[in-house]
Protein backbone atom coordinates (compact mmCIF):
# COMPACT_ATOMS: atom_id res chain seq x y z
CA UNK A 1 0.00 0.00 0.00
CA UNK A 2 1.40 3.53 -1.40
CA UNK A 3 2.03 5.98 1.80
CA UNK A 4 -0.50 8.67 2.22
CA UNK A 5 1.69 11.63 1.98
CA UNK A 6 4.22 12.53 -0.63
CA UNK A 7 7.45 14.92 -0.21
CA UNK A 8 7.32 18.11 -0.22
CA UNK A 9 3.87 18.26 1.05
CA UNK A 10 3.02 20.34 3.84
CA UNK A 11 0.48 18.81 6.84
CA UNK A 12 -1.10 20.10 10.06
CA UNK A 13 -0.11 17.44 12.51
CA UNK A 14 -0.64 17.05 16.36
CA UNK A 15 2.72 15.91 18.01
CA UNK A 16 1.86 12.88 20.39
CA UNK A 17 5.54 12.29 21.97
CA UNK A 18 9.31 11.89 21.25
CA UNK A 19 10.93 9.29 19.54
CA UNK A 20 14.50 8.34 20.69
CA UNK A 21 16.45 10.19 19.20
CA UNK A 22 14.75 13.81 19.70
CA UNK A 23 12.22 14.06 16.86
CA UNK A 24 8.54 14.38 17.63
CA UNK A 25 5.79 11.65 16.61
CA UNK A 26 2.66 12.13 14.80
CA UNK A 27 0.19 9.95 13.13
CA UNK A 28 -2.28 10.69 10.27
CA UNK A 29 -4.82 8.32 9.72
CA UNK A 30 -2.61 5.44 11.40
CA UNK A 31 0.63 6.42 9.55
CA UNK A 32 3.50 7.27 11.48
CA UNK A 33 5.62 11.22 10.59
CA UNK A 34 8.43 11.40 12.47
CA UNK A 35 9.13 15.60 12.64
CA UNK A 36 11.56 17.58 13.45
CA UNK A 37 11.34 20.35 16.08
CA UNK A 38 7.86 18.77 16.96
CA UNK A 39 7.33 18.82 20.86
CA UNK A 40 4.49 16.95 22.61
CA UNK A 41 1.30 18.51 22.83
CA UNK A 42 2.04 21.00 19.50
CA UNK A 43 -0.13 21.77 16.43
CA UNK A 44 2.49 22.28 13.81
CA UNK A 45 2.41 22.58 9.68
CA UNK A 46 5.15 20.47 8.90
CA UNK A 47 6.54 19.69 5.20
CA UNK A 48 7.36 16.40 4.47
CA UNK A 49 11.14 15.79 3.53
CA UNK A 50 11.56 11.79 3.31
CA UNK A 51 8.71 9.18 2.66
CA UNK A 52 9.30 5.23 3.78
CA UNK A 53 6.84 2.34 3.36
CA UNK A 54 5.93 2.11 6.56
CA UNK A 55 6.70 5.90 7.70
CA UNK A 56 7.56 9.74 7.07
CA UNK A 57 10.20 12.44 8.12
CA UNK A 58 9.24 15.38 8.48
CA UNK A 59 9.88 19.60 9.37
CA UNK A 60 8.08 21.87 11.35
CA UNK A 61 8.23 25.09 9.63
CA UNK A 62 5.43 26.48 11.81
CA UNK A 63 4.32 25.90 15.45
CA UNK A 64 0.59 26.83 14.74
CA UNK A 65 -0.45 25.68 18.38
CA UNK A 66 2.52 25.77 21.03
CA UNK A 67 1.49 22.43 23.39
CA UNK A 68 1.42 23.31 27.50
CA UNK A 69 5.07 22.08 27.72
CA UNK A 70 6.94 24.25 25.81
CA UNK A 71 8.75 27.05 27.85
CA UNK A 72 11.13 29.87 26.94
CA UNK A 73 14.96 28.62 26.02
CA UNK A 74 17.69 30.45 28.05
CA UNK A 75 20.22 30.54 25.79
CA UNK A 76 20.91 33.44 22.83
CA UNK A 77 22.17 30.60 21.18
CA UNK A 78 19.70 28.11 20.96
CA UNK A 79 18.10 26.83 18.21
CA UNK A 80 20.92 27.76 15.81
CA UNK A 81 23.25 25.81 18.24
CA UNK A 82 23.21 22.08 18.10
CA UNK A 83 24.51 21.34 21.33
CA UNK A 84 21.10 20.83 22.64
CA UNK A 85 17.82 20.52 21.23
CA UNK A 86 15.48 20.71 24.16
CA UNK A 87 15.73 23.96 25.51
CA UNK A 88 11.98 24.97 25.07
CA UNK A 89 10.46 21.98 26.33
CA UNK A 90 10.03 21.64 30.14
CA UNK A 91 12.24 19.50 31.86
CA UNK A 92 9.76 17.31 33.47
CA UNK A 93 8.92 16.25 29.84
CA UNK A 94 12.11 15.80 28.54
CA UNK A 95 12.95 13.16 31.50
CA UNK A 96 9.74 11.74 31.21
CA UNK A 97 10.26 11.47 27.77
CA UNK A 98 12.80 9.60 28.01
CA UNK A 99 11.30 6.77 30.75
CA UNK A 100 9.29 6.29 27.72
CA UNK A 101 11.66 5.93 25.38
CA UNK A 102 13.84 2.85 27.47
CA UNK A 103 10.39 1.56 27.92
CA UNK A 104 9.59 1.20 24.30
CA UNK A 105 13.01 -0.10 23.42
CA UNK A 106 12.89 -2.72 25.56
CA UNK A 107 9.23 -3.95 24.76
CA UNK A 108 9.48 -3.38 20.89
CA UNK A 109 13.12 -4.51 20.30
CA UNK A 110 14.08 -6.33 23.26
CA UNK A 111 10.60 -8.55 23.30
CA UNK A 112 10.29 -8.19 26.58
CA UNK A 113 6.49 -7.50 27.60
CA UNK A 114 6.87 -6.08 31.08
CA UNK A 115 10.30 -4.90 31.73
CA UNK A 116 11.54 -4.26 35.17
CA UNK A 117 12.21 -0.49 34.70
CA UNK A 118 12.31 1.69 37.59
CA UNK A 119 11.24 5.23 36.97
CA UNK A 120 14.08 7.59 35.66
CA UNK A 121 16.83 9.28 37.91
CA UNK A 122 16.70 13.02 36.53
CA UNK A 123 19.39 15.48 36.70
CA UNK A 124 19.75 17.24 39.49
CA UNK A 125 21.26 20.03 37.95
CA UNK A 126 19.28 20.83 34.53
CA UNK A 127 21.98 23.32 33.30
CA UNK A 128 25.67 23.83 34.24
CA UNK A 129 26.15 20.16 34.11
CA UNK A 130 28.22 18.81 31.47
CA UNK A 131 32.05 17.69 32.82
CA UNK A 132 32.90 17.36 28.63
CA UNK A 133 32.77 19.68 25.91
CA UNK A 134 34.64 19.59 22.43
CA UNK A 135 34.46 22.86 21.03
CA UNK A 136 35.71 23.57 16.96
CA UNK A 137 37.90 26.44 15.86
CA UNK A 138 36.43 28.42 13.19
CA UNK A 139 37.24 31.60 10.93
CA UNK A 140 35.51 35.07 11.93
CA UNK A 141 36.58 38.20 11.11
CA UNK A 142 38.27 39.24 14.36
CA UNK A 143 40.31 36.03 13.97
CA UNK A 144 39.69 32.43 15.51
CA UNK A 145 36.76 31.86 17.20
CA UNK A 146 35.79 28.59 19.30
CA UNK A 147 32.07 27.13 19.24
CA UNK A 148 30.03 24.45 18.30
CA UNK A 149 28.39 22.69 15.54
CA UNK A 150 25.19 24.68 13.88
CA UNK A 151 22.05 21.87 14.20
CA UNK A 152 22.17 19.99 11.57
CA UNK A 153 25.53 20.95 10.22
CA UNK A 154 28.87 19.06 9.98
CA UNK A 155 30.57 21.31 8.01
CA UNK A 156 29.73 25.34 9.96
CA UNK A 157 30.48 26.53 13.33
CA UNK A 158 28.66 29.24 15.35
CA UNK A 159 31.14 31.13 17.54
CA UNK A 160 29.55 30.48 21.56
CA UNK A 161 29.45 33.20 23.47
CA UNK A 162 28.17 31.28 26.62
CA UNK A 163 26.81 28.17 26.73
CA UNK A 164 24.24 27.07 29.66
CA UNK A 165 25.32 23.66 29.58
CA UNK A 166 29.05 23.99 30.48
CA UNK A 167 30.17 25.58 33.50
CA UNK A 168 31.40 29.00 34.09
CA UNK A 169 34.84 27.55 34.39
CA UNK A 170 34.44 26.37 30.88
CA UNK A 171 33.36 28.74 29.44
CA UNK A 172 36.04 31.06 30.54
CA UNK A 173 39.00 28.53 29.55
CA UNK A 174 37.49 28.79 25.74
CA UNK A 175 37.21 32.51 26.09
CA UNK A 176 41.11 32.34 27.02
CA UNK A 177 41.96 30.03 24.73
CA UNK A 178 40.57 31.74 21.82
CA UNK A 179 41.96 35.16 22.69
CA UNK A 180 45.52 33.14 22.54
CA UNK A 181 44.61 31.86 19.34
CA UNK A 182 44.23 35.12 18.08
CA UNK A 183 46.78 36.88 19.60
CA UNK A 184 49.20 34.25 18.20
CA UNK A 185 47.22 34.58 14.52
CA UNK A 186 47.04 30.82 13.96
CA UNK A 187 44.29 29.34 11.44
CA UNK A 188 41.54 27.59 12.45
CA UNK A 189 41.33 24.32 10.09
CA UNK A 190 38.83 24.02 7.44
CA UNK A 191 37.21 20.69 7.28
CA UNK A 192 36.05 21.32 4.01
CA UNK A 193 39.09 22.37 2.20
CA UNK A 194 41.82 20.46 4.48
CA UNK A 195 43.60 23.55 5.24
CA UNK A 196 44.64 25.35 8.90
CA UNK A 197 46.07 24.41 12.14
CA UNK A 198 43.74 25.01 14.66
CA UNK A 199 41.02 22.34 15.07
CA UNK A 200 39.67 21.23 18.58
CA UNK A 201 39.49 22.42 22.42
CA UNK A 202 38.46 19.37 24.68
CA UNK A 203 37.78 20.43 27.83
CA UNK A 204 37.24 17.84 30.87
CA UNK A 205 36.62 18.71 34.37
CA UNK A 206 36.23 16.79 37.16
CA UNK A 207 34.24 19.02 39.64
CA UNK A 208 34.20 16.87 42.72
CA UNK A 209 37.95 17.07 42.32
CA UNK A 210 38.15 20.65 41.44
CA UNK A 211 40.10 20.25 38.22
CA UNK A 212 40.42 20.13 34.57
CA UNK A 213 42.01 18.27 31.79
CA UNK A 214 42.53 20.74 28.63
CA UNK A 215 43.58 19.07 25.42
CA UNK A 216 44.02 20.96 21.99
CA UNK A 217 44.00 18.99 18.63
CA UNK A 218 45.80 20.61 15.38
CA UNK A 219 46.90 19.55 12.44
CA UNK A 220 50.22 18.26 11.96
CA UNK A 221 52.91 20.05 12.92
CA UNK A 222 54.30 22.86 15.42
CA UNK A 223 53.02 25.97 15.13
CA UNK A 224 53.01 27.71 18.20
CA UNK A 225 54.93 28.17 21.67
CA UNK A 226 53.38 25.47 24.03
CA UNK A 227 54.96 27.63 27.01
CA UNK A 228 53.52 30.45 26.05
CA UNK A 229 49.68 28.42 26.80
CA UNK A 230 50.98 27.04 29.29
CA UNK A 231 51.22 30.08 30.51
CA UNK A 232 48.23 31.32 30.00
CA UNK A 233 46.22 28.46 30.96
CA UNK A 234 47.97 28.60 34.88
CA UNK A 235 45.15 31.17 35.31
CA UNK A 236 43.33 28.54 35.87
CA UNK A 237 45.12 26.20 39.02
CA UNK A 238 42.04 23.69 38.21
CA UNK A 239 43.54 22.86 35.05
CA UNK A 240 45.20 19.32 35.66
CA UNK A 241 43.91 14.92 34.26
CA UNK A 242 42.81 10.53 35.20
CA UNK A 243 40.60 7.86 34.20
CA UNK A 244 39.67 4.32 34.89
CA UNK A 245 36.50 5.76 37.04
CA UNK A 246 34.39 2.76 36.88
CA UNK A 247 36.53 0.44 37.48
CA UNK A 248 37.95 2.34 40.60
CA UNK A 249 34.81 3.20 41.88
CA UNK A 250 34.27 -0.25 42.46
CA UNK A 251 37.65 -1.57 44.08
CA UNK A 252 36.21 -0.72 47.51
CA UNK A 253 33.69 -3.48 47.19
CA UNK A 254 36.07 -6.13 45.51
CA UNK A 255 38.84 -8.42 46.04
CA UNK A 256 40.41 -7.85 42.70
CA UNK A 257 39.16 -4.93 39.89
CA UNK A 258 40.32 -5.60 36.18
CA UNK A 259 39.81 -3.23 33.32
CA UNK A 260 40.24 -3.64 29.92
CA UNK A 261 40.57 -0.48 27.76
CA UNK A 262 41.62 -0.34 23.78
CA UNK A 263 43.78 2.73 24.28
CA UNK A 264 46.96 2.31 25.79
CA UNK A 265 47.02 6.34 26.75
CA UNK A 266 43.73 5.27 28.58
CA UNK A 267 45.75 2.50 30.85
CA UNK A 268 48.17 4.28 31.46
CA UNK A 269 46.15 7.56 33.20
CA UNK A 270 43.77 4.62 34.85
CA UNK A 271 47.30 3.01 36.48
CA UNK A 272 48.36 6.58 37.30
CA UNK A 273 44.75 7.11 38.57
CA UNK A 274 44.69 3.91 41.00
CA UNK A 275 48.16 5.33 42.32
CA UNK A 276 47.13 8.69 43.29
CA UNK A 277 44.24 7.25 45.20
CA UNK A 278 45.86 4.67 46.83
CA UNK A 279 44.38 2.14 45.60
CA UNK A 280 45.99 -1.10 44.99
CA UNK A 281 43.47 -3.86 44.14
CA UNK A 282 42.99 -2.90 40.10
CA UNK A 283 45.11 -3.81 37.51
CA UNK A 284 44.42 -2.25 33.50
CA UNK A 285 45.93 -3.89 30.01
CA UNK A 286 45.25 -2.48 26.82
CA UNK A 287 43.32 -4.71 24.50
CA UNK A 288 40.16 -4.86 22.19
CA UNK A 289 37.77 -6.07 24.78
CA UNK A 290 36.15 -8.91 22.60
CA UNK A 291 39.47 -10.56 21.86
CA UNK A 292 40.31 -9.80 25.65
CA UNK A 293 37.82 -11.39 28.04
CA UNK A 294 39.26 -15.59 27.49
CA UNK A 295 42.81 -14.38 28.12
CA UNK A 296 41.62 -12.25 30.94
CA UNK A 297 39.55 -15.33 32.54
CA UNK A 298 42.66 -17.08 31.81
CA UNK A 299 44.43 -14.69 34.00
CA UNK A 300 41.95 -13.50 36.67
CA UNK A 301 39.96 -17.09 37.36
CA UNK A 302 35.85 -16.88 36.57
CA UNK A 303 34.67 -13.30 37.43
CA UNK A 304 31.54 -12.27 39.93
CA UNK A 305 30.64 -9.46 38.23
CA UNK A 306 31.14 -8.18 35.12
CA UNK A 307 30.15 -4.51 34.21
CA UNK A 308 30.44 -3.80 30.97
CA UNK A 309 30.15 0.22 29.64
CA UNK A 310 29.70 0.21 25.07
CA UNK A 311 29.23 3.10 22.77
CA UNK A 312 26.59 3.70 21.42
CA UNK A 313 26.73 0.78 18.94
CA UNK A 314 26.56 -2.16 21.78
CA UNK A 315 28.46 -4.68 22.46
CA UNK A 316 29.48 -6.71 18.61
CA UNK A 317 28.35 -9.54 17.78
CA UNK A 318 31.54 -11.44 18.83
CA UNK A 319 31.98 -9.45 22.48
CA UNK A 320 28.36 -10.50 23.15
CA UNK A 321 29.68 -14.15 22.71
CA UNK A 322 32.75 -14.06 24.55
CA UNK A 323 30.79 -12.06 27.55
CA UNK A 324 28.30 -14.76 27.62
CA UNK A 325 30.85 -17.63 27.58
CA UNK A 326 32.62 -16.03 30.92
CA UNK A 327 29.56 -17.16 32.46
CA UNK A 328 29.28 -14.74 35.41
CA UNK A 329 26.87 -14.52 37.64
CA UNK A 330 26.05 -11.20 37.16
CA UNK A 331 26.33 -8.50 34.61
CA UNK A 332 26.07 -4.65 34.93
CA UNK A 333 25.08 -3.07 31.60
CA UNK A 334 26.37 0.44 31.49
CA UNK A 335 23.85 1.91 28.73
CA UNK A 336 23.92 5.30 26.48
CA UNK A 337 21.73 4.01 23.63
CA UNK A 338 18.37 2.25 24.75
CA UNK A 339 18.02 0.63 21.54
CA UNK A 340 21.06 -1.08 21.48
CA UNK A 341 20.94 -2.18 25.02
CA UNK A 342 17.63 -3.44 24.48
CA UNK A 343 19.35 -5.48 21.51
CA UNK A 344 22.25 -6.89 23.43
CA UNK A 345 19.19 -7.74 26.45
CA UNK A 346 17.40 -9.76 24.00
CA UNK A 347 20.52 -11.79 22.64
CA UNK A 348 21.82 -12.24 26.01
CA UNK A 349 18.53 -13.84 27.68
CA UNK A 350 17.91 -16.12 24.67
CA UNK A 351 21.30 -17.42 23.99
CA UNK A 352 23.31 -17.69 27.36
CA UNK A 353 20.52 -17.92 30.07
CA UNK A 354 20.38 -14.53 31.93
CA UNK A 355 17.22 -12.84 33.21
CA UNK A 356 16.90 -8.57 33.13
CA UNK A 357 16.16 -7.91 36.88
CA UNK A 358 16.12 -3.90 36.79
CA UNK A 359 17.03 -1.24 34.51
CA UNK A 360 17.27 2.56 35.55
CA UNK A 361 17.44 5.13 32.81
CA UNK A 362 19.38 8.17 34.09
CA UNK A 363 19.11 11.87 32.51
CA UNK A 364 22.95 12.49 32.49
CA UNK A 365 22.52 15.23 29.57
CA UNK A 366 19.39 17.14 30.37
CA UNK A 367 17.89 19.43 26.82
CA UNK A 368 19.59 16.61 24.61
CA UNK A 369 18.12 13.67 23.40
CA UNK A 370 20.36 11.53 25.10
CA UNK A 371 19.17 9.26 27.57
CA UNK A 372 21.83 6.14 29.88
CA UNK A 373 20.69 3.25 31.77
CA UNK A 374 21.96 0.97 33.74
CA UNK A 375 20.63 -2.82 33.49
CA UNK A 376 21.16 -5.72 35.96
CA UNK A 377 21.24 -9.16 34.44
CA UNK A 378 21.58 -12.43 36.33
CA UNK A 379 22.56 -15.52 35.46
CA UNK A 380 20.18 -18.46 36.06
Amino acid sequence: MAAPVSRDQELELSIDSLAYGGNGVARLNGFVVFVKRGLPGDRVRARVTKVKRNHAEALAVEVLQPGPQRVDAPCAHYPACGGCRFQDLAYEAQAAAKHDQVLDALRRIGGIAEPPLEPIEPAVDQFHYRNKMEYSFTATPAGPALGLHKAGRWDEVLEIERCWISSDLMNAVRDAVRDWARAEKLEPYDQAEHTGYLRHLVLREGRNAGQMLVQLVTAPGDRFDRDELVEVLRRFPEVRSGIGSIGLTMASRALTVWGVEVSEESVACALENAQLNGIANAAFFAGEVGASLEELRDRAGAPDVVVVDPPRAGLSGKALRRLGRLEAARIVYVSCNPTTLAGNVKELQRDWGYRLERVRPIDLFPHTPHVEAVALLTRA
